[in-house]
């Protein structure tokens, strides 16, 4: 049964993010199974933990301690399987797997096999530095790629809106970015980052992995 289910968060990377993700999956769950009371919902524990920003090629195992120890404290509730709300952390996955006794979803592997199943080629991909060159490698075209500077642009939109700062004028500047790929040849856009996936929800011809990972965990729990 649903409500006999246990699922793992990790969010806080950053946390607006994790809200969006908590309520997406919520919806999904209404959507996909019967709910005739609060007592039908798997038990959903959410460790909202204190990280900083991972961006940029520099992040090592010493950054991601903190998830670790979050992963740590979800296997305590001994969940069916956990996630993390974060792409860049997926860069670590093997590191963070194999040192927690629950199962953590594999998001490269899980949005690899949507491309695939849905036919999904010549994909642009807008995310951090170490999301891209591991998390994303498969789905990187060098053909279809963004500049230094528009790097730098993504890496300020990430960082301003976790402070609360985001304005309606980062959504163009997004757009623009995600206008550049499409004129590369890029079919669709990756939103490769939680915060870049808020910021660019509603735009055309994009993608969000986070809302794949929602998808995969509805299947996991229908069995």
């Amino acid at each position: 049964m649903l409500k006999s289910k246990r699922i793992g968060i990790i969010g806080g990377i950053g946390p607006e993010a994790s809200a969006t993700f908590y309520f997406e999956l919520i919806k999904a769950l209404q959507k996909n199974f019967t709910i005739t009371s609060t007592g039908d919902y798997p038990k959903i524990i959410l460790n909202n933990i204190a990280v900083p920003d991972l961006i940029g090629y520099s992040i090592s195992e010493k950054d991601i301690k903190p998830i670790l120890n979050g992963l740590k404290e979800l296997d305590r509730f001994n969940p069916d399987f956990n996630v993390i709300v974060c792409n860049s952390a997926y860069s670590f996955y093997d590191y963070l797997n194999t040192n927690t006794k629950s199962e953590l979803l594999n998001l490269s592997h899980i949005v690899e096999k949507y491309f695939t199943s849905k036919k999904i080629e010549n994909i642009g991909v807008i995310g951090t530095e170490i999301t891209l060159s591991s998390v994303y490698k498969f789905a990187c075209n060098e053909n279809l790629t963004i500049s230094k500077e528009q790097q730098h642009i993504i890496n300020k939109l990430i960082t301003n809106f976790n402070k609360g700062k985001y304005q309606a004028s980062d959504k163009i500047k997004l757009q623009i970015i995600i206008n550049d790929l499409l004129n590369k040849g890029a079919k669709f856009v990756l939103l490769a980052c939680t915060e870049i996936g808020l910021i660019g929800k509603g735009i055309k011809k994009t993608i969000d992995p986070m809302q794949i990972l929602i998808d995969e965990i509805i299947l996991k729990l229908k069995g």
